[in-house]
């Protein structure tokens, strides 16, 4: 349940989109060529945006991913250094279907569960990464994500946000309020193929399920162009993004 601090939120972010910015609109070509993703455990970035990433790639624009949590607690019946290892390896591969080189995947290595705590060393190690990366646009979980990892991770980036960049936030625990969908009907397949490289976590959910039906229920529910489906995003410059906190 939201707490009524979160809920405030919540209804600014609700505000910003539909009134400061355009209501829902889908992009064509997208917003680069520096593109840096925030992915609080090992999975974020395939669940939530990879189907935009391919499209990114395509496009010839560079993407770097920061893994900030080591996924240690995600496989029941493994311990942290056991898991942590198998989803770092699950990662790469799938980063590697989407297009990604492994010299672009970084890792904080920070505990699952306990992001809350470490969110100043993890700035400390974020920061030199986004100062020689200048990133145009930065992926990261919507502050309304119904995790504390991911709620973290956006305290982590307001720390040290670039203000020119755009941020593009996104949806893996809780639906948000999206002003931008992103029409991956052409990439699904290899999203869901990156999905699968997650095997580790499908045994512990249906992920596969569940993102599948997401982005097919943002697809039919988008009256501006036909498409099977979809990734949706919170889209607006950063300081604007980043003044819903205050």
């Amino acid at each position: 349940m939201l707490n009524v601090d979160l809920w405030g939120k919540y209804k600014r972010l609700r505000e910003t989109v539909y009134k400061k910015y355009s209501k829902m609109h889908h992009a064509e070509h997208l917003h680069g060529p520096n593109v840096l993703v925030l992915s609080p455990h090992p999975d974020d970035d395939v669940f939530a945006c990879g189907g935009t990433l391919i499209r990114h790639i395509s496009q010839g624009h560079t993407v770097k991913v920061v893994y900030l949590c080591n996924g240690g607690k995600g496989i029941t019946g493994k311990s942290e250094t056991e898991a942590a290892n198998i989803r770092k390896q699950e990662a790469k591969a799938a980063a590697a279907l989407l297009g990604l080189h492994e010299e672009n995947l970084h890792f904080l290595n920070m505990p699952d569960d306990r992001l809350f705590r470490q969110e100043a060393r993890a700035a400390a190690l974020l920061k030199p990464l986004i100062d020689r990366f200048k990133p145009d646009l930065v992926y990261l979980p919507a502050f309304t994500d119904n995790h504390s990892d991911h709620f973290s991770t956006n305290r982590i980036l307001k720390a040290t946000a670039p203000a020119k960049a755009m941020i593009a936030a996104y949806e893996v625990w809780t639906p948000l309020v999206p002003n931008l969908v992103v029409d991956i009907s052409a990439e699904m397949d290899r999203k869901t193929e990156a999905i699968r490289a997650h095997r580790s976590q499908l045994h512990e959910l249906n992920y596969l399920d569940a993102i599948v039906s997401l982005n097919r229920y943002r697809a039919c529910l988008y009256t501006k162009k036909k498409m099977a489906y979809a990734e949706a995003f919170c889209y607006a410059p950063a300081p604007d993004y980043f003044a819903l906190f205050d």
